[in-house]
């Protein structure tokens, strides 16, 4: 069988345990992962990471996803949950305004 190649966003979430959201494949491009996170389809985020099978790699993208989903908020001019502001927080400090 041949690895899948395309990046894959991969969500962990914490409420009490950690947990990977059940999502369709379809669903895990950057984009509607950066959607799925502001519009509260997911809860709880607490790291985001980007797998690609065919080139056997992975890393950490929580900063460049809390990034993307603040960016995305400011210009469509959404309200952020607590919970996400804390995840954004968590990830940028700073950097972000509440």
């Amino acid at each position: 069988m041949k690895p899948l190649s395309r990046d894959i966003y991969l969500i962990r979430c914490f409420d009490g345990d950690y947990y990977y959201p059940e999502r369709m494949e379809q669903d895990t491009h950057r984009e509607e992962t950066v959607a799925d996170i502001l519009t509260g389809q997911v809860e709880h985020v607490e790291r985001v990471f980007l797998f690609n099978p065919a080139r056997g790699t992975s890393r950490d993208v929580s900063q460049e996803i809390a990034s993307a989903v603040a960016d995305k908020a400011a210009h469509e001019g959404k309200s952020l949950s607590h919970d996400l502001r804390t995840f954004i927080h968590e990830q940028l400090g700073a950097r972000v305004a509440a």
